[in-house]
């Protein structure tokens, strides 16, 4: 599957709001592990022209964010 950055943060939002406990941030663990594997996902969003740190969501209720991280 191939996964856009919308895709992402509700899958991610899907499973935390179902469970905010640890389950629920074990399926995120899950779901970012799924999402690391998109070759296509990973070279949009984690490019040679992406920052050390770059915030690529915030959830404006849940306060979880999706962050890109290039170390260079």
């Amino acid at each position: 599957m191939s996964w856009t950055l919308e895709e992402f943060a509700a899958a991610c939002q899907r499973a935390l709001t179902a469970d905010p406990g640890p389950a629920g941030r074990e399926k995120v663990c899950a779901i970012v592990q799924d999402v690391l594997k998109d070759e296509a996902f990973v070279a949009r969003h984690v490019g040679d022209d992406v920052p050390e740190r770059k915030i690529l969501y915030e959830h404006p209720s849940l306060g979880f964010c999706i962050l890109a991280h290039a170390y260079h």
